[in-house]
């Protein structure tokens, strides 16, 4: 058999089960199969509180990827190692002191809070283990500052999480594998769908499929920004997917500027409809129109082949080693402004100080679950990106974490006190809580269910029966909830209007940057900044004219990556006096950055006239030469003439070629 013809039975075989089977039932079945292997191995080794390798697995086995999840046990135990360092650190140097140890722990909460905040993926996730590491390193060592029994304690929590991870990676192995080119390969295939659909929708121009058109954009965007993600992870993890990530990247980028051309491609359809419908048109009109449809039908073309060849490559490992070799220029995007950091770093520091403040005044013996609830909680909501805590979602969590592990302790366990009816106990509770978390992944209520089961719920070796003891250790953790709520409630959130000033900053700074370089490798940073942004302002802004918000970014993003290839083309001399006339204007617009539709600038007549000169040389060029450059080059006239009209609000429906027709009839 040829090598071009590589069949595995076996692996197909599994395939097609994971593609039968839903998502929550492949994690719900690798998630129970590794709480096995954690209690059976913590009890065999006589670990003492194995609960923290049960909560390993619930957190991290969300995905059904191995690629995620292995992405997600690399950033725990980093975070963990980091977390427990610190944690001892800060006993050494700061144990004799209880002010201290309270504000240096403070300090170190809010800064991974501030920091799940500014960066996502795998850096900000390693954030949220770090905060949690340190502070059960401090909070069960608070009177204890020896260095063997700190580092032995260390060692013992770091043991119990790299059991969990290694229990969940060993049953997503070998459950339903899907091998990271596989998911990879899987993302790629719906986002080239995702496109085929926007596409169409371009194309469709009732006020009907406005809103639908919209929805979609909004989405694709997003969806190349995970599809981003995903691969920058996987190929950190798998060196013949990291051969080929550049031309990922690449492919990912390409959609990104073609999702902004298909705004110019939808409104040419709406001209080319009201011109059946019996508007008089120009035949040099027509021809210029025509040449730019066949351009972008060309680029659409030419992207989707680019996507199809990926996934092609993406299906084996011996595909993926013929395609030619092409690094990546990897960031590590910030995705959030500095502002939502610092209020939510400020609330974790208060939340954290009050919770050892409280902690230190009862002086109960489970009143370290106070500070254990208000870390994880505020810190949770950094990572969930979660302007407010609702207080109903606490109280529900709360008693619904009490009667379950209230029915499986004192209902059922009591009676038997059998490790053969706990697993099976435990697990089934855990299932339970894992489906709900993955029918609703931003529920802050499933989310304190999922992390404060295996807290709360007493899996020691041995096991204890004491209902009050129970019942208080409850009541401390919601004391610690609540407090972790009204910190949030102290330092509420800045006003969605100053984050979107704040937005309008980031952006001015960007495109600044973007027109003084001329690097092509500063093309990535700006492409993944700008669409951050961009759903950044979509999310904040919900009464602005959407389509208006749209086109301003995606005119921004078109002048930049239009700029950037046309200084490194080869242009003819006309081309090259075009876009040096073109770099004035862009100058001369930009002095200002203003938010669509707020300026307080009066409209300058001359500089509208310009832009209109210049698109008219602009398009003359493209009948002549009906170039790749050429398009560019109307396109990123075409781009700076739609910013500076969008900052007026001028209508957001009108493109030049509308413009200019009903100004010459």
């Amino acid at each position: 058999m040829s090598s071009q013809s590589e069949f595995h039975p076996f692996s197909s075989l599994k395939h097609h089960l994971f593609s039968r089977l839903s998502q929550t039932g492949v994690v719900i079945i690798r998630c129970m199969v590794a709480c096995i292997i954690v209690m059976l191995v913590a009890f065999s080794i006589d670990l003492a509180n194995p609960s923290w390798g049960l909560l390993t697995v619930s957190f991290i086995g969300l995905r059904p990827d191995i690629g995620s999840l292995w992405t997600k046990s690399v950033a725990r135990v980093s975070g963990t190692l980091a977390g427990g360092f610190t944690g001892v650190v800060i006993i050494i140097v700061f144990g004799d002191d209880p002010i201290m140890t309270i504000v240096s722990l403070s300090l170190w909460v809010a800064l991974c809070s501030g920091f799940i905040t500014y960066y996502k993926g795998m850096a900000g996730y390693g954030g949220f283990l770090s905060a949690l590491t340190a502070m059960i390193v401090v909070v069960e060592n608070v009177d204890n500052t020896h260095i063997d029994t700190l580092i032995y304690f260390a060692v013992d929590r770091v043991s119990e999480i790299i059991l969990g991870v290694f229990a969940i990676t060993l049953s997503a192995a070998l459950i339903f594998p899907q091998k990271n080119h596989r998911y990879l390969q899987q993302v790629i295939i719906n986002l080239k769908n995702q496109i085929d659909q926007l596409v169409d929708s371009a194309t469709i121009t009732d006020q009907k499929s406005s809103t639908r058109f919209i929805h979609l954009h909004e989405s694709t965007t997003r969806k190349i920004i995970e599809a981003n993600t995903q691969r920058y992870y996987t190929a950190k993890l798998d060196i013949r997917i990291a051969r080929i990530s550049g031309s990922i990247e690449r492919l990912l980028f390409e959609y990104q500027s073609l999702a902004a051309v298909l705004i110019i491609l939808r409104h040419h359809c709406k001209r080319e409809k009201n011109m059946a419908s019996g508007d008089r048109v120009q035949d040099t009109q027509q021809l210029s129109d025509t040449r730019f449809n066949q351009a972008i039908q060309a680029r659409i073309q030419k992207n989707q082949a680019h996507a199809q060849e990926i996934i092609d490559a993406l299906a084996s490992h011996r595909a993926m080693s013929k395609m030619p070799r092409e690094s990546a220029k990897d960031t590590l995007v910030r995705v959030k402004n500095y502002r939502d950091a610092a209020y939510k770093a400020t609330a974790s520091f208060l939340a954290t100080a009050a919770a050892f403040v409280t902690w230190s005044a009862t002086a109960d013996p489970q009143g370290a679950l106070i500070v254990v609830g208000a870390v994880i909680l505020i810190v949770l909501r950094a990572s969930q990106n979660k302007s407010q805590l609702d207080s109903r979602d606490i109280v529900g969590a709360t008693l619904h974490l009490y009667i379950i592990i209230f029915l499986i302790q004192f209902v059922i366990l009591i009676h038997t006190d059998s490790f053969y009816i706990l697993a099976p106990a435990f697990i089934i509770a855990l299932i339970y809580i894992i489906a709900g978390a993955m029918a609703d992944p931003k529920s802050i209520f499933w989310r304190i269910n999922l992390l404060f089961f295996s807290i709360l719920m007493p899996i020691t070796n041995p096991m204890t029966y004491d209902a009050a003891d129970f019942t208080n250790r409850i009541f401390s953790t919601f004391v610690g909830f609540m407090i972790a709520y009204l910190a949030t409630e102290l330092v509420r959130m800045p006003s969605a209007a100053k984050l979107l000033r704040d937005d309008i900053v980031n952006v001015r700074r960007l495109l600044y940057r973007a027109m003084k370089s001329q690097n092509p490798a500063d093309d990535a940073v700006f492409r993944q900044e700008i669409m951050n942004y961009y759903l950044d302002a979509l999310n904040l802004d919900d009464t602005s004219d959407r389509v208006l918000l749209i086109r301003w970014f995606n005119a921004i993003n078109i002048i930049c990556v239009s700029r950037n290839k046309l200084i490194n083309a080869n242009l003819t001399p006309s081309e090259t006096a075009l876009l040096d006339a073109g770099e004035q204007f862009l100058k001369r617009i930009t002095v200002q950055i203003d938010y669509p539709g707020n300026t307080k600038q009066p409209f300058d007549n001359v500089l509208s006239d310009t832009v209109y000169r210049l698109l008219d040389d602009a398009q003359r060029n493209l009948e002549t030469t009906g170039t790749q450059n050429s398009l560019s080059l109307m396109m990123w006239i075409d781009a700076m003439r739609r910013y500076y009209e969008s900052v007026y609000g001028i209508d957001s429906q009108k493109t030049y070629l509308n413009i200019r027709d009903s100004s010459r009839q």
